[in-house]
């Protein structure tokens, strides 16, 4: 690990760009050119047909599915097949809840992933298009670290019911995050992290803001989204494209230097979205203007960013984040691409390394964050890549 010793402009460098593209006139050429920012930005690869179709996938699999209270260790042959085509099957010695819970009007799909021992349990949160498959290295190594791991698919993601990829209000999403944190109560034990990928990030921000920020004992935001990369054209041409439809189709777009996962994903995963609702684009524009208000958190939290990133404008939201979180702290993954836990063996392992050090050091910190070893005495703070106080300049390291 080096110290990259360089402060990362966030909110200052990108009230620049607004003020130059505000002075942009809104031809048709421009509004054309901001359709495909919005869909190759945001949407990382168009589906082909896999093994079998996505809606035949879905109902065999949902067919096997039965609340995750009563759900056990013996699955379905259509569900073990679910598993091994995402690499969620069973692990000896880990127990594999796999079944729904409810949430206003959805039903979603969620594993919980126990250990016979453990120090606490882990929740994840997938990105837009995406569901809980993004995440099997991840969960693998949690559980090499000796954490249970729970994670769902989201409303209109992956498994679970509800219109496809849409939602009209981003705080149904961080609803839904409440009833599941309540599941997770009942059926683990020890204290409960948090780790919010892309727009599972934009989740965990809403809830610290907004909700019981005392739920969780530490929280990672991953890549998080606030703002897309061209978010100006791409809201003109949402403005522009709703006139016509609800949807539009996703654009190939490279995402992560991982040659293997981006094949995965454009041709077998067939439980990714192959369209954006705008109706979620929308939400996402009104998120950001109802978060402006919300007043800063003393809270803790760690941010894990790719410097290859050409999802989200992480300059942008970096800032952002500084000034909503004045205890947060940020590790930058040299030549990472978005999908930071889809990444090459070497760039997803440094992600990860740098999220497990930040999880475990917690269990040994006081609330000043200074860490304790076996004698009492202070080895440290552990956090020096925090946020200035100002909040709009973080201090990232390269690790």
């Amino acid at each position: 690990m080096r110290d990259r010793g360089a402060a990362i402009r966030g909110a200052d460098a990108v009230s620049g760009k607004a003020r130059r593209a505000s002075g942009i006139r809104k031809s048709p050429i421009l509004v054309l050119a901001g359709v495909c920012v919005l869909a190759a930005v945001l949407w990382p690869g168009r589906t082909k047909p896999g093994l079998f179709g996505e809606e035949e996938a879905m109902a065999m699999i949902q067919g096997g599915m039965r609340p995750i209270e009563t759900s056990g260790d013996v699955y379905p042959e259509a569900v073990q097949k679910y598993f091994m085509h995402y690499g969620l099957e069973a692990v000896e010695g880990i127990g594999h809840r796999f079944g729904t819970f409810k949430s206003g009007e959805w039903t979603l799909a969620a594993h919980i992933f126990e250990p016979a021992e453990y120090r606490g349990t882990v929740i994840l949160l997938h990105g837009y298009l995406n569901h809980s498959g993004q995440f099997r290295h991840l969960v693998r190594r949690l559980l090499s670290e000796g954490y249970a791991v729970a994670m769902y698919d989201m409303p209109g993601h992956g498994l679970s019911t509800g219109d496809r990829a849409a939602i009209d209000d981003f705080s149904d999403y961080t609803d839904v995050l409440g009833d599941f944190v309540g599941v997770v109560e009942r059926l683990t034990h020890g204290p409960v992290d948090i780790i919010g990928f892309s727009t599972g990030g934009t989740v965990v921000i809403d809830w610290l803001l907004t909700r019981d920020d005392t739920v969780f004992r530490r929280a990672v935001l991953a890549a998080p989204l606030v703002r897309n990369q061209g978010w100006r054209s791409s809201m003109a041409a949402a403005r522009f494209y709703s006139n016509f439809s609800d949807h539009v189709p996703r654009m190939p777009r490279k995402n992560s230097s991982n040659k293997e996962y981006v094949r995965f994903n454009r041709r077998y995963d067939v439980l990714h979205q192959q369209e954006v609702s705008l109706r979620w684009v929308r939400a996402l524009y009104a998120w950001n203007e109802r978060m402006e208000g919300e007043e800063q958190s003393g809270r803790r939290l760690k941010v894990v960013q790719g410097t290859k990133d050409k999802t989200v404008d992480y300059e942008y939201n970096l800032g952002f984040i500084g000034s909503k979180f004045a205890g947060g702290s940020v590790a930058m993954i040299e030549g990472a691409g978005h999908e930071l836990f889809n990444e090459s063996e070497e760039l997803r392992n440094e992600a990860m390394d740098v999220i497990v050090t930040y999880l475990n050091v917690a269990e040994g910190a006081d609330e000043t964050g200074a860490i304790y070893g076996p004698d009492g005495g202070a080895t440290g703070d552990g956090l020096e890549d925090r946020f200035g106080e100002d909040g709009q300049h973080p201090v990232s390291e390269t690790y």
